[in-house]
């Protein structure tokens, strides 16, 4: 049941494809470190699997709002298709800002898949399908609720969300000048997955400085600045089992570090 319902919303992965190839393109011409095809299949693999997973999701909700003659919550149809467009990464990016706040207090053990790979490059900017649970909260529920004159608006509007958040996960040598105090480039994203403590809890959105900036979380490193990226201890997934298991692996650690330091502790006191 549940692969047949996959099965027809398969086409959802195809503008994220797109992005990913484009991406990847993006990488091999302006590379600033060097990954091979096959370095790059087990994410290019796990970052087409929540394109799907969003497909499952969306339609069932939609269909309960026209159940319960819900109305739209904002309706986008007057406005010309481009500014929809605009307005729905606008929001998406905003929702994200938020969603990923929320992993990264709430559901760190699932959210941590994505903080994994010890190498940045587009097709390592996977999460994990339990991400699902944010993302219902944050993103499908209210884009569920949008009123809408046509499904191309939010295709287009995914596929260059997808691309430039597979791009800022790029190790190129392209970098936006000015621009970077607005959009987001790799090396303001790649602070946000450093190891390095005094960088930890910064820039949490994928598109736009902006939300970093009004809500105190924006750290804007120097151009010398490319940190090892990462989590301790922890390796990324290689296979299917390992990348839908991570997150019981990661939280059996951070269960017997608190252990250990609690050990600690008591010892100290006796």
């Amino acid at each position: 049941m549940i692969l047949d319902i996959a099965a027809r919303y398969a086409w959802l992965a195809v503008p994220s494809l797109l992005a990913l190839t484009l991406c990847i393109a993006v990488e091999l011409i302006s590379q600033r470190e060097r990954y091979t095809l096959a370095d790059r299949f087990p994410g290019v693999l796990f970052v087409l699997l929540l394109p799907v997973l969003a497909g499952i999701i969306l339609p069932p909700l939609m269909a309960l709002w026209n159940m319960l003659d819900v109305s739209p919550i904002l309706d986008l149809t007057g406005l010309s298709r481009p500014l929809q467009v605009v307005v729905l990464i606008l929001m998406y990016d905003f929702a994200n800002y938020w969603e990923h706040r929320f992993e990264h207090r709430f559901i760190w053990s699932i959210h941590a898949v994505h903080h994994s790979p010890t190498e940045l490059h587009g097709a390592n900017a996977y999460g994990h399908p339990l991400q699902a649970i944010s993302q219902f909260l944050f993103k499908a529920v209210p884009f569920s609720l949008l009123g809408l004159d046509s499904v191309a608006m939010p295709v287009l509007a995914m596929l260059a969300i997808s691309f430039w958040t597979f791009f800022v996960h790029s190790p190129t040598r392209v970098h936006l000048g000015p621009l970077r105090w607005i959009v987001v480039d790799g090396r303001f994203h790649r602070i946000h997955h450093s190891m390095e403590e005094r960088h930890f809890d910064h820039n949490f959105a994928p598109i736009f400085t902006i939300w970093d900036q009004l809500f105190g979380t924006a750290y804007f490193p120097s151009e010398q600045e490319h940190p090892d990226v990462g989590l301790k201890g922890v390796s990324p997934p290689r296979t299917i089992f390992d990348y839908l298991g991570k997150p019981v692996q990661i939280w059996r650690q951070r269960r017997a570090s608190v252990r250990a330091r609690q050990d600690l502790q008591l010892r100290k006191l006796r």
